[in-house]
């Protein structure tokens, strides 16, 4: 995530998401979240070893959001990003 600028906004009809890359991504959530279902998203870029893309990530986080995959985003002052994982994707494949 682009440092101090925080996650908001929907999808636009415009906007191309790549549900592998929210699939993967939100794997990587879940795994270094499995103890406090707390995720920062950089780890999780590393540990899945996904492109760590502006554009794609903001995507990949708003549709998680919007499927209530993730919840309460929290930016941190180093630029990160901390969220709750919430749930799998189970409808959209």
């Amino acid at each position: 995530m682009e440092k101090n600028r925080p996650l908001v906004g929907y999808l636009s009809e415009e906007e191309s998401l790549d549900v592998a890359y929210a699939s993967d991504l939100l794997t990587a959530l879940m795994s270094v979240a499995a103890s406090s279902q707390r995720a920062e998203v950089r780890a999780a870029l590393r540990l899945g070893g996904l492109s760590d893309e502006p554009a794609r990530l903001r995507i990949a986080l708003l549709f998680l959001r919007r499927e209530g995959c993730i919840s309460n985003l929290e930016p941190l002052s180093d630029g990160g990003l901390v969220v709750t994982v919430t749930s799998g994707l189970t409808q959209v494949q």
